[in-house]
Formats: C-alpha cells, sequence, structure tokens
C-alpha cells in the first residue's frame, strides 16, 4: 500500500482542544490571535475527525483552516487529502496543486501527491514527483518514497524497475520490514527464489513471524523443490494460524497431491504350503501391507503437482517411495506416522512460545546459547519475544 505523509500534520496541541471553548477564542483570550496557529489547529482537528470518520467534522475543520490561513500550504495538502478520501478526485488534484504552489519543496506533499497520481495510473508523473521527494535536503522518508515507487512500478507491471527501487528503499534503511517483504515477494513471483529466501530471512530477524510471512516460506521452499520445509512450513501455518487464510490455501493444496506409496519385497524361498494355507497367509500379508500404506494414502502433508514441471513431480514421488521402501510391512500405522511426524518437524528454526527463554531453547537443540545469538544476531539473551523465529542451526549453511 501507497504511503502518504499527511499524520505528520497532527499536532500535539489537539490534546488542549477538548475543552468547550474554540481555538480561536482560547487565542483572542490570551491577547494573542494568530491566524497561522488557528489554521494549524484546526487542520489537525480536521484530520483527527477524518481518522474516526467523522467526515462532516472533518471538513468544517479544513475550511476553517483555509479561512484563517488561504495560503497555507499544510492546510491545501489537509484538504486535498480529504478529497481523495471521499472519491472526489477532481477536488483532490486541484488542491494537491495549490498545496505545491505554496511549498514547492515540501517532500512530504511531493511524496503523497506522487502516491495519489500512481492511483490514477499516472505512472510517469508520479515518478517525477517521487524522485523530487528523494531529492529534497533534510528529507528523512526517503526509504519510504522509493518503497511507494516501487510499488508503483509493480502496479504498472514494471517489475524489474520495482525491484531496484525496492533495493534503493533497503540501501536508505536495511531493516526496513515492509520493504524486505515486499522485495521477498516479488522475488518469488519472479521465481527467484534462493534470493527471496535471502531477503525473507532478513525480514524474519528484524519482525515477527506471521501467516503471510510463513507462507511465503512456504512457497519459497516449493519453488526450490525442497519438500520437507515446504511441509515444516506449512504445518507451521497450520498450528499457529489455523482459521487464517493462507492456511486454508495450504490445506487446499496439499490436498489434491495423494501419492500412492510402493512397497518393495523381497523374494522368499520357503516351502509351498498347501493351497488353502497359502490363501490364508497372502490374505494377512495383504492386510499388513494396506495399514502401512495408509498414512500414505491419507497424509495430509503433501504437495500439490499442479504447476511444477514433471521433474519435480518425479523427484517428489521418488523421494515419497524411497522413504516407503525402507518400512516393513508388518510394521504398524501408528509407527509410521511417528516416522513421518519426527521428519517432517526436522526444522532448521525455533519459534519462540510464551514461558520460553535462550537457555531453554538451547538445551531442547544441544545448541551453545553464545551460537544461537551469533545466529539470530542478538545483543542480550533476554531480547528474544514470543513468535519470534530462531536459527537453531548455521543460518549460512541453508543458502
Amino acid at each position: 500500500m501507497l504511503k502518504f505523509g499527511i499524520v505528520a500534520l497532527i499536532a500535539i496541541s489537539l490534546l488542549s482542544a477538548c475543552s468547550s471553548s474554540t481555538p480561536e477564542q482560547r487565542l483572542i483570550g490570551s491577547g494573542s490571535f494568530n491566524a497561522q496557529e488557528a489554521s494549524k489547529t484546526r487542520v489537525s482537528l480536521g484530520l483527527t475527525y477524518l481518522q474516526n470518520g467523522n467526515f462532516t467534522q472533518a471538513k468544517f475543520n479544513l475550511d476553517k483552516a483555509l479561512e484563517f490561513a488561504p495560503r497555507s500550504a499544510d492546510a491545501h495538502y489537509a484538504m486535498a487529502y480529504y478529497y481523495e478520501q471521499v472519491e472526489e478526485i477532481e477536488l483532490a488534484e486541484e488542491s494537491y496543486q495549490q498545496a505545491i504552489d505554496y511549498a514547492p519543496k515540501n517532500a512530504d506533499i511531493l511524496n503523497s501527491y506522487g502516491a495519489f497520481l500512481c492511483k490514477q495510473s499516472k505512472y510517469e508523473d508520479a515518478k517525477s514527483f517521487f524522485l523530487k521527494a528523494v531529492n529534497s535536503k533534510n528529507y528523512i522518508s526517503t526509504a519510504e518514497t522509493y518503497e511507494n515507487l516501487a510499488i508503483c512500478s509493480q502496479s504498472q507491471g514494471l517489475k524489474d524497475d520495482a525491484l531496484d527501487y525496492f533495493q534503493s528503499a533497503l540501501n536508505h534503511q536495511p531493516t526496513r520490514p515492509q520493504s524486505l517483504f515486499l522485495l521477498a515477494k516479488l522475488q518469488t513471483e519472479l521465481k527467484q527464489f534462493a534470493d527471496a529466501k535471502k531477503t525473507l530471512w532478513k525480514f524474519e530477524r528484524n519482525a515477527t513471524v506471521t501467516a503471510e510471512s510463513l507462507f511465503l516460506s512456504y512457497q519459497i521452499a516449493r519453488g526450490m523443490r525442497d519438500t520437507k520445509a515446504a511441509l515444516g512450513f506449512g504445518e507451521l501455518l497450520k498450528s499457529m494460524f489455523p482459521s487464517h487464510q493462507h492456511t486454508k490455501t495450504y490445506i487446499q493444496e496439499m490436498g489434491k497431491f495423494q501419492p500412492v506409496a510402493q512397497i518393495q519385497r523381497k523374494e522368499l524361498t520357503i516351502n509351498q504350503p498347501q493351497a488353502r494355507e497359502l490363501s490364508s497367509k497372502q490374505a494377512a500379508v495383504s492386510d499388513k501391507a494396506s495399514l502401512t500404506l495408509s498414512p500414505f494414502a491419507q497424509a495430509e502433508n503433501t504437495i500439490d503437482t499442479n504447476g511444477m514441471n514433471s521433474d519435480e513431480s518425479t523427484e517428489n514421488s521418488t523421494e515419497i517411495n524411497g522413504t516407503a521402501s525402507k518400512l516393513q510391512v508388518v510394521q504398524s500405522s501408528s509407527k509410521t506416522e511417528n516416522n513421518i511426524t519426527t521428519e517432517t518437524n526436522n526444522t532448521d528454526y525455533h519459534i519462540v512460545k510464551p514461558k520460553e527463554n535462550l537457555y531453554r531453547i538451547s538445551l531442547r537443540y544441544n545448541v551453545k546459547m553464545k551460537r544461537l545469538m551469533e545466529w539470530n544476531n542478538l545483543d542480550d539473551p533476554a531480547s528474544i519475544r514470543i513468535g519470534m523465529k530462531l536459527w537453531v542451526k548455521d543460518p549460512n549453511k541453508n543458502d
């Protein structure tokens, strides 16, 4: 979503605007009425009403702001934002132009106008104003504007440009979570899975694990044909966000792939039994074979072959068949299910749960705390938080 700088106009002076008297009465009463200050207060009130959904009071206060200071860039800027919210596009355009006329070097206004133009599909004009904003002196939101430019470029199908602008945003703010996540998502869309994995890893070091990030991890693992990792991320998604739409999507995709496990039997040399005895033994072997196969035939932890090429499908089938060939016909279904669960949960990271600390996690995975801190860039063992993703193996060996 494109970001606007309009909230910067809401002033701390709102805290004193709750009394029964108007802002102008208080200023006049003090003997120092200032039209510019009165206009700023009205802008703040108008934007607050707008955020709370009270459009009538928002418009009233913004009109008052312009009445007190007709040449105030901030007042025109706020009015432009109001018109945009109520979908009065022509009036919004006019107010933005007036704001820029009165403050042509105000980078916040330039950034917001660029976002407005992008929504109107005026890409080249939007790009021009975004770049004016980032080239403004003393502008502190350069990363945000480059992110806006990347989103705008992507909306126009200019994905290579979007990649460059996301990278520019990260050059100015390397740990910016929004830019990291959106870049990883775009890289996944472009099938740049190795780059996407690295970018998402950086995101996870600077943000809490979400349903969106887990689902993206699952998609990346599938793209890299890492069935084991894909299942691991999918099962984490199910356990942490059981009602999320991404979880439902994962379950649907898993349900489309129903691999059939084949058991390879060794040839045995035995004495020839009587016909009735042979028939009875064959039935017993058949029953045990179906019992072993059932976890594979009914497993939820499966990968959808739709959208995968024949090589990927063959690779997954070979992996499952290879696992099945190692099972004994006489094994029970419960033991087989335990083997599958153990393999699925064999991940390289740990999601921090309530009441856990780094010491307990280090004991669980038999890893020194010092290593955990190095791998996860932690300065303090107490800095971990619930939902945080911790690498329990060297992440540099996972690329």
